[in-house]
């Protein structure tokens, strides 16, 4: 993804975000009050039409990982909660011919619903 971004004219710049701490973005998920995770999505893109993208990298087995169910479905909803930020982003997945965005908000792992970046 990182040198998806590198290539792509419409790319500011690129922000890697960390796993834990109060000084990385982090979103609150979970199911109650008592169950209450925080979700650490992996990048943070300012465009140059000046949207902010936040991005959650999958691969593998972890694309059909319930927890990732929960975090873009909590993402789209941070999203949409925030629209006065311009915010986009979804969940990213890398496959043989591309990189593939969900970034509806109900998560699916059919691909068929994903969309291919291009540049």
């Amino acid at each position: 993804f990182e040198k998806y971004c590198e290539k792509n004219e419409n790319v500011k710049y690129v922000y890697k975000n960390g796993d834990s701490g109060q000084q990385y973005l982090s979103i609150v998920y979970g199911t109650n009050f008592y169950k209450q995770r925080l979700f650490y999505p992996d990048y943070i893109v300012r465009f140059s039409d000046g949207r902010i993208g936040i991005y959650d990298t999958k691969s593998g087995n972890t694309v059909t990982n319930k927890d990732t169910y929960a975090k873009s479905n909590v993402l789209q909803e941070y999203i949409a909660a925030h629209s006065d930020l311009n915010l986009t982003g979804g969940i990213l997945n890398k496959r043989s011919d591309g990189i593939y965005l969900f970034d509806k908000p109900e998560y699916t792992p059919e691909l068929d619903e994903w969309a291919r970046l291009s540049l």
